[in-house]
């Protein structure tokens, strides 16, 4: 009986693809997941890195990536690789069919490479705390502005009349939380609030450089180049 795992039938040709990977290309995916791109990079992107590496088609790629970070996700809950794999093998076992008994002969037979991709690298551990902390709070992933002129009207007898104009520039934030789709939030900003904003901006960018200045290598998620 599995302990971890609760598949549904449909699962099957995407664990399929998988477990049918000759020693060599498991070897190189073992080494793909054993660095910290594995939890950073997009998805799409790796499914791409993964394809070019173990020579597979890129809808092979996209099942390979998708069902070892499935994997990987369990095993990051508390799950033992070796209980992990065990379950792999109660799921394939249930097929009862020729196809299903030559993977579990593959998974028999290179064993300690599964055991291997489903036990995280210290490297991908770290990584993937890094990313926790980062992500407590919602991310701002783009700005844009929107500037207008809002007429002031006065009335004069029957009619509407403009008085003059007021300069209105909108910051458009987008924000992401935990992977959900983005949320949009739109603030209001006088020539007044810009000019705070930039001078706020500016604050904190020599906040950030007397970070580098104090902790240098210290700091895990820096990427001054990106700027």
């Amino acid at each position: 009986m599995a302990k971890h795992l609760i598949l549904p039938e449909d699962a099957f040709d995407d664990f399929k693809v998988l477990l049918s990977l000759d020693r060599e290309p498991l070897g190189s995916l073992v080494s793909i997941f054993a660095t910290a791109d594995t939890v950073t990079t997009a998805r799409s992107e790796l499914s791409d890195q993964v394809s070019e590496r173990l020579g597979v088609e890129y809808e092979s790629a996209k099942s390979i990536v998708f069902v070892t970070t499935f994997l990987l996700s369990v095993v990051g809950d508390g799950a033992p690789p070796s209980e992990v794999l065990r379950d792999i093998e109660v799921f394939v076992a249930k097929r009862g069919t020729p196809e299903s008994q030559e993977l579990l002969l593959r998974i028999a037979n290179q064993r300690e490479l599964f055991l291997s991709l489903l036990t995280p690298t210290a490297e991908r551990l770290r990584a993937q705390k890094v990313q926790y902390l980062e992500k407590l709070r919602p991310q701002a992933t783009s700005f844009r502005t929107v500037c207008e002129l809002r007429p002031v009207f006065e009335s004069r007898g029957d009619a509407e009349e403009i008085t003059g104009l007021i300069p209105v520039v909108s910051l458009v934030v987008e924000l992401t939380d935990s992977g959900q789709d983005p949320d949009r939030m739109i603030l209001e900003l006088s020539p007044a609030m810009l000019k705070e904003l930039r001078e706020v901006v500016a604050r904190a960018d020599k906040k950030v450089a007397a970070l580098r200045g104090r902790f240098g290598t210290d700091l895990l998620c820096d990427h001054p180049e990106s700027e």
